[in-house]
């Protein structure tokens, strides 16, 4: 981020705060077996893959922020696919 120019957000936006504590809540009431696991990951790939496509429709970005924003979406939804299939396997 900062070798294009940017600034890094040094905090979580408050959806990620959100999950990350209803995560940890989850598990310590149960919801630790595999598929409730890899189900609450797919959720969050969910909500990264919604942030990720506002970026990419932004016109804020450089070319070359673009690029690596698309890059990483890309890698995301291969990461989102994998879950899914291994919660599916269940």
């Amino acid at each position: 981020m900062k070798k294009l120019g940017g600034v890094p957000d040094k905090d979580s936006t408050v959806a990620g705060k959100v999950y990350r504590t209803w995560m940890e809540v989850k598990a310590k009431l149960g919801g630790s077996d595999r598929e409730s696991i890899l189900s609450s990951c797919e959720f969050g790939e969910d909500a990264a893959k919604n942030a990720y496509q506002t970026a990419i429709d932004s016109s804020d970005l450089s070319i070359d922020q673009k690029n690596l924003v698309v890059k990483q979406h890309s890698e995301l939804l291969s990461a989102h696919d994998k879950i899914k299939m291994l919660r599916n396997l269940q």
